[in-house]
């Protein structure tokens, strides 16, 4: 009886963690913007995708930080290409589409503790191909 039992719940662990086979969609994430969904856009530039796919961050980093006295307009996102500081928000209107792989958002935390200070409005990460 006892082994039966044992069995019976190896059985029910196994069949639990099987793959059932079929493909799961790929789950579009908050902050990130994969190659699919860029070239499904239409968009020609990295500004255009993010336009599209997901306006909400052009909103989140308008909302976020105060201004400084001291930097013309610190509550801006920094735009960096392969983890290079590249410009600001408008500088990803020289970013072709047909080279990015993703596009990330950073919140402005996060955009400090990996880049330093001056990140009060975020920074979007673009990686190339």
């Amino acid at each position: 009886m006892r082994c039966s039992l044992l069995i019976l719940i190896a059985a029910l662990v196994l069949w639990g963690c099987a793959s059932t086979g079929t493909a799961e969609k790929p789950r579009s994430s908050r902050y990130a913007i994969s190659e699919a969904e860029i070239v499904n856009s239409g968009a020609t530039n990295a500004y255009d995708v993010i336009q599209q796919l997901k306006p909400e961050w052009f909103l989140q980093s308008q909302r976020r930080g105060v201004k400084s006295v001291s930097i013309e307009d610190s509550s801006v996102p920094v735009v960096y290409v392969n983890d290079t500081r590249y410009g600001d928000i408008e500088s990803l209107r020289n970013i072709s589409s047909l080279n990015i792989l993703e596009i990330t958002f950073l919140q402005p935390s996060e955009a400090t503790t990996r880049f330093g200070t001056g990140h009060v409005g975020g920074a979007f990460l673009v990686k190339l191909k």
